[in-house]
């Protein structure tokens, strides 16, 4: 009885999973989906010339490679379009700028992106970034400058041959003429306006006149300001005396601190000090810049560490009474765009682990019986990962057991097919080894947050109840999601 309950549960989930692949595979091939990996998303940008670019062109921001050209062809209008494949986990705001730059003055050329100082909306995977920027390359300054001397040595030679002929020299003389009639009319019009300029010149006189007569009158005025001055000196004669002394102690005072800098100075030129030997002493300045170059390394690691915390809720199908919800909470910390490690805590009500001690129950369709200890409790997975293109691979602690796992990621990262392996040593109820648990699942991202969930658990048990589909979905916020969401969190009185 129980071979035939496994058998028709057998060839339900093969014909099942046989329907969801021929669906899968026939949307992809009308869409035209390639089940290909994705690796990053691709942007597009136009130059006026693409000399020196080709296929696996270098693609950086701040001298940082975070992409490679795919593909440069040309567009009717006779301008080099370039395809950009951006790595993946690399976001690129509007507004930027795209230019063709060169390592040294000979060296290969890449394309460099310098990002927008003002903030703006991501862009997304397909867009043209518009025209972008080729600075003038070497052979085209050269050309330029052989086109300029050439002309220099035109001009050269039409000068000689303008000097070095008889007409040439007729028209020097013309030259010369024609200067000597312009000092003629420059003395003819001087004479002609003779009579404005002497009138110019009687007004200075009469100007100078003035001045003589009033002159005595200026100098008296001027005789009893300096008189009234001599008259504020003499009533503040004394305060003037005490001003000036303290600006004698003042300028004391002054010697005094600038003969101490100078001494200063000269300790530290010595490399006498803590400011002296941080100057003078080249090793300790060396280990101060090690130190600053490894703080900042320091900091440039922990601003590329993201954070990610996530909830998962499964619903669990199985036969019997053992179907309920099972809760994944998590954090995953990503290092690198291809590493991450991931905590979970689980807590499966519906997993039951065999003992020798407990309640026995028995399965009244399949006669079989066990002893159990009721539900596992909570489970943990501790796991470290690494990314290959569309392949992730893990391993470490899964469900609180030793496993490995794999998942593979479909339609630009929206779809990942994973496996997991764990629990290689367990047994039955009568002490009989059992198979490892294995767990396909499926999970399609919905949006940036949002994500549903599906697959099959333990479907190579020797036991038919232990095998269970299941459905669900999630929900995963970045730490600077969350950052955002705080101020609209209700505060507890």
């Amino acid at each position: 009885m129980n071979d035939k309950k496994f058998g028709l549960e057998a060839r339900v989930g093969i014909f099942a999973i046989v329907i969801i692949a021929i669906t899968v595979y026939a949307s992809f091939k009308l869409e035209g989906w390639s089940f290909k990996a994705s690796r990053g998303y691709t942007l597009y940008v136009t130059f006026d010339s693409a000399q020196g670019l080709s296929r696996e062109t270098a693609v950086r921001i701040a001298g940082v490679e975070i992409g490679k050209v795919e593909k440069v062809e040309l567009t009717e209008g006779e301008k080099a379009r370039v395809s950009i494949r951006i790595f993946p986990g690399v976001e690129l705001e509007k507004g930027l700028r795209v230019r063709v730059r060169t390592k040294g003055l000979l060296g290969d050329k890449f394309i460099e992106i310098v990002p927008s100082k003002l903030e703006g909306a991501i862009v997304k995977s397909g867009e043209d970034l518009g025209q972008g920027e080729v600075p003038p390359n070497f052979e085209d300054m050269m050309d330029d400058l052989s086109t300029t001397v050439t002309d220099i040595r035109r001009v050269a030679g039409s000068l000689r041959e303008a000097l070095g002929s008889e007409g040439s020299a007729q028209d020097l003389k013309e030259i010369i003429r024609s200067i000597r009639e312009a000092s003629q009319n420059l003395a003819r019009m001087s004479k002609q306006n003779e009579k404005s300029i002497d009138e110019i010149v009687e007004g200075v006189k009469e100007t100078v006149a003035k001045l003589r007569e009033e002159g005595p009158g200026l100098l008296e005025r001027a005789d009893r300001i300096t008189k009234n001055l001599d008259a504020i000196v003499s009533d503040n004669r004394e305060g003037i005396q005490d001003t000036i002394k303290r600006v004698q102690e003042a300028s004391k005072k002054l010697d005094q601190s600038l003969g101490s800098i100078a001494k200063v100075t000269k300790d530290i030129e010595a490399g006498r000090g803590t400011v002296g030997r941080l100057l003078k002493d080249e090793s300790l300045i060396d280990k101060v810049d090690q130190v600053a170059t490894q703080f900042q390394e320091l900091a440039e690691a922990v601003e590329r560490i993201k954070f990610f915390l996530g909830y998962q809720g499964d619903y669990m199908i199985a036969g019997g009474n053992r179907g309920g919800m099972k809760s994944h909470f998590s954090v995953r910390i990503q290092t690198k765009a291809d590493k991450y490690y991931l905590a979970e805590v689980i807590d499966d009500p519906t997993y039951s682990r065999y003992s020798s001690s407990g309640k026995h129950f028995v399965n009244v369709v399949t006669g079989e019986t066990w002893e159990e200890q009721g539900n596992s409790g909570l489970k943990f997975n501790l796991e470290m990962a690494r990314r290959f293109y569309g392949l992730t691979l893990r391993g470490g602690l899964i469900e609180s057991s030793g496993g490995v796992g794999l998942d593979y990621d479909l339609w630009k990262n929206r779809v990942t097919v994973g496996l997991n392996a764990f629990d290689f040593t367990r047994k039955d109820q009568l002490g009989n080894r059992d198979n490892p648990v294995l767990q396909g699942m499926v999970n399609l991202q919905l949006s940036k947050y949002l994500y549903l969930s599906g697959g099959y658990y333990d479907f190579i048990s020797k036991h038919s109840d232990q095998r269970r589909f299941y459905a669900g979905g999630g929900i995963t916020f970045l730490d600077e999601d969350l950052k955002t969401l705080l101020p609209f969190i209700p505060k507890v009185k």
